[in-house]
C-alpha cells in the first residue's frame, strides 16, 4: 500500500522536523565527540545541554528570520566544530595557525549555510548527513595500534643492558622524569652563583648519586620516553632522520602510543612487578590508579581545566573542545594554568602515593619546562615566550631554582627512605645558549659501578628493570 505523506499527520510532521534549522541536530556531533574524553561533569551537564538547544529551537522557530537563522548556526558551527576540526587536520592536511583556520572555516561554511537557508530555503539533507555521521560513530572502530608494527615501521631496534653487578631488591623504584632539566653544574659554569646548586646539595644530603651531565639522545619528550621504556630504540637511523624533521610532529601519537604500550612495563608484568604510571599517559599494561591524575598528554589538546571558567566545573567540561578552549589558552593564560595545575597535581600525587615493594612508579614533573610559571607564586608573563637566548636562560634558571624547591619539599618525606628513586631530565632547554641534549640524573639507592653501565637518559629503562629480582 503507498503512503500519502502529505495526509499522514505524523510523516509530515517528521519531514517539516528535517526541513527546518535544528540546532538539537547540530549541536548532535559535538556530544557525542565530546563524550570520547568525557569526565564526571559532563555527563550532568549533558541533559542540560540537549533541552537548551531545544527551547532555543522552539524559541527561533516562532521568531522565523533568515538571517537570525544563519548569524547562529554560522557561530554554533564555529564555537563547537572549528576547533575540533583543526586538531584533527593540523600536520596531518594542514600546517595553519588557528586564525588562518578559523577564516577559510568561516567562509566554507558561511557558503554552505548561505545557499541552505537563503537559496533552497531547506535543511533537510543537511540534517540526514548529520544524523548519519552520529550514527556511524557508534560503529566506527578505533585505529588499532600494535607496538610491533610500529617497531617494524620506523625500523626500530632495542636491547636491555646487561648487567654483572647484583642490585637487585624488592624495594619501589620511583622514576621522576624532570622535563627540561638541566645540569646545575652547567648552569654554574655561567652564572657562578652558588644557589644554582641548591638542589644538588639536597640531593646530596639525602645520599643521591649525581651524574652532573647525563645525556639525552632526544630533544623532544614524546621520542625520548618512549626510547627510555623500551630499553632505548635510538641507535636506529630512522629515530635520528625523525626528530630533525620540520613536520616530526605528524609522528608524535605512534611514539606516545609507544610511551602508553611499552615494553619495560611488560616485562616487569612478567615478573609479577606492579607498574604505576602518575605521568604524562597511563601505561597500557600498568596498574589503575584511584588518585586524581592529570595525565597531560591526554589534556593538551582538549583540556578541562579551561582558566577562565576555573570556578565553574560543569562550564569547563561542557565547552573543553569548543572555541573557548582556544581563546582560554590564547587570552586568558589558560596554557599555563593547565600546566600549573598538572605541576601541582605532581607535587601533591609525590606527597600522597603509598610505595609498595615490588612496584614501579613513573611521575612527570612538567617543571623546569616552558610555560615559566606556577599560579600567583611565579606569575607568568607573555614576553617570557620570545625571550633572546641569553634572557631565556636567566629566567630558566631562576624558575628552574624555584621549581626545584618545590619538588625537594615533597621529596623530603620520610617515606621516601625506604625507596630507590631516579630523578632525570627527558632533555635539557631548547633555544637557549646551553646543549639542549645535556640533563642531569640523581640516584638513589645505587652505586656507582652500577650507575657506570648506563650513560644516557633513555638507558634508564635497562636500569629499572635490572634494579629488581627478576631472575
Amino acid at each position: 500500500m503507498k503512503i500519502n505523506f502529505n495526509k499522514n499527520l505524523f510523516f509530515q510532521k517528521i519531514s517539516e522536523f528535517f526541513s527546518r534549522r535544528n540546532l538539537l541536530i547540530i549541536f548532535l556531533p559535538y556530544t557525542i565527540l565530546s563524550s570520547i574524553e568525557s569526565d564526571y561533569y559532563y555527563q550532568n551537564v549533558f541533559l542540560i545541554s540537549l533541552l537548551f538547544f531545544f527551547v532555543t529551537d522552539l524559541i527561533l522557530n516562532k521568531v522565523n528570520i533568515k538571517f537570525i537563522d544563519y548569524l547562529i548556526v554560522n557561530l554554533i558551527s564555529y564555537l563547537f566544530y572549528s576547533l575540533i576540526i583543526f586538531k584533527d587536520t593540523s600536520y596531518t592536511f594542514h600546517q595553519l595557525n588557528f586564525t588562518v583556520f578559523s577564516f577559510i572555516f568561516l567562509i566554507f561554511f558561511g557558503s554552505i549555510f548561505f545557499v541552505i537557508i537563503f537559496i533552497y530555503n531547506n535543511f533537510k539533507f543537511f540534517n540526514v548527513v548529520i544524523l548519519i555521521f552520529c550514527f556511524l560513530q557508534f560503529f566506527t572502530p578505533k585505529k588499532n595500534y600494535s607496538r610491533e608494527e610500529i617497531f617494524q615501521k620506523y625500523n626500530l631496534t632495542s636491547k636491555i643492558i646487561n648487567q654483572e653487578e647484583d642490585v637487585k631488591s624488592e624495594l619501589p623504584v620511583i622514576l621522576i622524569i624532570v622535563d627540561g632539566l638541566t645540569s646545575a653544574q652547567e648552569i654554574f659554569k655561567i652564572t657562578n652563583d652558588k644557589k644554582d646548586l641548591q638542589f644538588d646539595r639536597f640531593l646530596r644530603a639525602k645520599n643521591y648519586i649525581i651524574k652532573p651531565n647525563l645525556a639525552s639522545k632526544s630533544t623532544w619528550t614524546q621520542y625520548s620516553l618512549s626510547s627510555l621504556f623500551n630499553f632505548n630504540f635510538h641507535e636506529s637511523d630512522t629515530i635520528k632522520k625523525i626528530e630533525i624533521l620540520k613536520n616530526s610532529f605528524a609522528y608524535r601519537d605512534d611514539f606516545r602510543f609507544l610511551t602508553s604500550d611499552n615494553s619495560l612495563v611488560d616485562s616487569l608484568n612478567n615478573h609479577n612487578i606492579k607498574s604505576f604510571s602518575y605521568g604524562l599517559i597511563p601505561f597500557k599494561s600498568g596498574e589503575l590508579t584511584n588518585d586524581f591524575v592529570i595525565n597531560l598528554w591526554g589534556k593538551e589538546n582538549f583540556n578541562f581545566e579551561i582558566e577562565m571558567l576555573k570556578n565553574y566545573k560543569l562550564f569547563q567540561s561542557f565547552f573543553h573542545k569548543s572555541v573557548i578552549n582556544f581563546i582560554d589558552q590564547r587570552f586568558f593564560d589558560g596554557t599555563p594554568y593547565l600546566y600549573d595545575m598538572n605541576r601541582k597535581n605532581t607535587l601533591d600525587l609525590l606527597k600522597d602515593v603509598k610505595l609498595q615493594n615490588n612496584s614501579f612508579y613513573y611521575f612527570h614533573y612538567f617543571a623546569p619546562h616552558a610555560p615559566f610559571s606556577y599560579f600567583e607564586e611565579f606569575e607568568y608573563k607573555k614576553e617570557y615566550e620570545k625571550l633572546e637566548k641569553n634572557m631565556r636562560f636567566k629566567i630558566h634558571v631562576k624558575y628552574r631554582n624555584f621549581m626545584m624547591n618545590k619538588l625537594s619539599e615533597a621529596l623530603n618525606m620520610e617515606k621516601f627512605k625506604n625507596a630507590r628513586i631516579i630523578i632525570a631530565g627527558d632533555h635539557g632547554i631548547r633555544e637557549s645558549i646551553i646543549d639542549e641534549n645535556n640533563t642531569m640524573g640523581a640516584f638513589k639507592g645505587y652505586d656507582n659501578r652500577t650507575l657506570s653501565n648506563y650513560n644516557s637518559v633513555q638507558d634508564l629503562g635497562s636500569l629499572i628493570f635490572n634494579s629488581f629480582k627478576t631472575q
